[in-house]
């Protein structure tokens, strides 16, 4: 390491605590996770390893003496000129950081793979992030490549058939995740923002992709039968029936929610679920925070919060 921890994550050997809690989680902030996951997993640990040093008040107290100077390693004795500082006291301070998130460094962290198909109309591209991931950074990396399988994993001949396996593979990777615990430390703006990316059903591509395919099954239906067995001419069908249609389609607040692999959104039972009703309203603008998301009904909208 040619910086110092204080370098790392551009911060003035006077920084406060909350400052440099700021600053670690501005550089997580810079790209989402399942866009631009850091192909670099060492320069992620270092400035886990910056941070974890910064925000202890008695390890950053052993550092600064360290950095000032002091011709022998505060913690073992040895001397420094044979080491790097930064390295060297990373070592004894987070042993266990070469397990840490492969996002932003954190722990705890699991073994994770996730894959997503982007169709090339007759071949196609497999892209896939496998490495130890943080509940928050897991979620990210899901929707993000879920999102990709969605809106361009159907546009080849062999990605149509192998898509579906990768969304099943991977809400069955997604349903580890939601027994992991929270990772630390902890930050409101990135753990319930920026870290957990984008919502699948909220991308305009998925939309366009299963309308795309709707359309063709549609069509492809309607050829079908159009060429099939008239319906006898003296047949008469008379039906009468009278019904009593829900205005909210069977939502209720405090109802549970989750998707199936073709975006459809249906009520589930509370527990494993992905989504919570948290109002039901006229328009989508009068939804209450927290929203993650709002569904047209029959008559107004209902609000959801994903779990």
């Amino acid at each position: 390491m040619s910086q110092s921890f204080y370098e790392m994550l551009d911060v003035p050997r006077t920084a406060s605590q909350s400052q440099i809690l700021d600053a670690y989680f501005g550089g997580l902030r810079e790209a989402h996770p399942g866009v631009t996951v850091s192909s670099d997993h060492h320069r992620v640990r270092d400035r886990y390893e910056a941070f974890a040093v910064l925000s202890d008040s008695a390890a950053r107290e052993k550092y600064d003496a360290a950095l000032a100077g002091a011709e022998l390693c505060p913690w073992c004795g040895r001397l420094l000129a044979a080491y790097g500082l930064e390295q060297h006291v990373a070592d004894h301070v987070v042993e266990d950081a070469n397990d840490g998130c492969i996002v932003c460094g954190r722990l705890p962290s699991r073994r994770l793979v996730f894959r997503a198909n982007s169709g090339r109309i007759l071949w196609r591209k497999l892209d896939k992030i496998e490495g130890h991931l943080c509940k928050t950074c897991a979620t990210g990396v899901y929707r993000a490549m879920q999102t990709r399988n969605l809106a361009r994993g159907l546009w080849s001949i062999v990605s149509i058939f192998t898509t579906p396996i990768d969304l099943i593979r991977n809400w069955l990777t997604r349903r580890k995740v939601s027994s992991m615990a929270s990772p630390r430390p902890h930050d409101n703006a990135y753990d319930r923002g920026t870290g957990l990316g984008k919502p699948i059903f909220r991308s305009a591509g998925v939309w366009t992709s299963i309308f795309a395919v709707v359309a063709v099954f549609t069509v492809g239906a309607f050829v079908f039968s159009s060429g099939g067995s008239s319906p006898e001419p003296d047949s008469e069908v008379s039906q009468s029936t009278t019904t009593t249609v829900d205005p909210h389609d069977g939502w209720i607040v405090g109802g549970c929610a989750e998707f199936d692999v073709a975006g459809r959104i249906f009520p589930a039972e509370c527990g494993d679920h992905f989504a919570t009703v948290v109002a039901l309203v006229d328009t989508a603008a009068e939804c209450p925070d927290p929203t993650d998301f709002s569904v047209p009904l029959t008559e107004g909208v209902a609000c959801f919060e994903e779990s």
